[in-house]
């Protein structure tokens, strides 16, 4: 299991050989290739594929700015719509949705920030002093890119104010929805009973993929506000056991 004490696991991306071999086989079999990877601003998978896509006539690489929950939404919604398009513009239309995640609203906060030094999202003196002071850093994920967004102390705390912070953005139930993303949180439960029990909304739990909660360090949580959510989505979510 993924522990605050991990040391030997990274990510890498794509073996050339292999990427080649599978876009060979897939232009094969199919009049177009949707390539679709982490954020463009934080994976060099998107690069990877951008350098090759030439070498594809039918390969697309989308410049996404999306992450984990962001992603499978993003692809969800794009099947959804794509039954329904008729033409190359319809298409190409469809494919710049794919980019746009500003109906997103997304903080994270880490519980170990010795993980985001790793990953070069911090320095490793801040993270000292952020330790020795016991301040939790509170990072929010907009077009594509982390940025910083503030800090507290205590995690608990932090967290609880970050869930406080979304509900207060012109949150509305009857538009909107709550996502708390966790990366083996124990105490994920706890968070969302509080939050649905003080503020009445519907609140989904989803776990942060391990490529991702490599970076973010255990027990890491993500607060997202977004669009509400419409029953059919919701079921094939829970269907594929992606949220509960």
């Amino acid at each position: 299991m993924f522990k605050a004490d991990s040391k030997a696991a990274r990510t890498s991306a794509s073996k050339i050989g292999q990427a080649h071999e599978l876009l060979d086989k897939l232009s094969q079999e199919y009049d177009k290739i949707i390539v679709y990877t982490i954020s463009m601003y934080l994976s060099s998978q998107y690069s990877f594929f951008k350098t090759i896509e030439n070498d594809f006539p039918k390969i697309v690489v989308v410049n996404s700015k999306s992450i984990a929950f962001l992603t499978v939404m993003q692809l969800l919604n794009f099947e959804n719509k794509l039954k329904d398009v008729k033409s190359e513009e319809e298409f190409e239309a469809l494919l710049v949705g794919l980019e746009k995640t500003d109906q997103y609203s997304v903080s994270l906060v880490p519980k170990y920030n010795n993980f985001l030094v790793k990953g070069g999202r911090l320095s490793p003196q801040a993270a000292l002093l952020a330790k020795l002071l016991n301040i939790v850093p509170i990072i929010k994920f907009e077009n594509g890119e982390l940025k910083k967004e503030g800090k507290g102390r205590i995690f608990e705390r932090v967290v609880t104010k970050v869930i406080q912070d979304k509900l207060s953005e012109d949150f509305n139930p009857n538009k909107n929805d709550v996502v708390l993303l966790h990366s083996n949180n124990l105490q994920i439960n706890s968070f969302k009973n509080k939050l649905t029990k003080k503020y009445n909304v519907n609140c989904y739990v989803f776990n942060i993929p391990s490529v991702v909660a490599i970076h973010t360090g255990p027990e890491a949580l993500v607060v997202i506000k977004m669009p509400k959510m419409n029953a059919h989505l919701v079921k094939k979510l829970k269907s594929i056991n992606l949220i509960s």
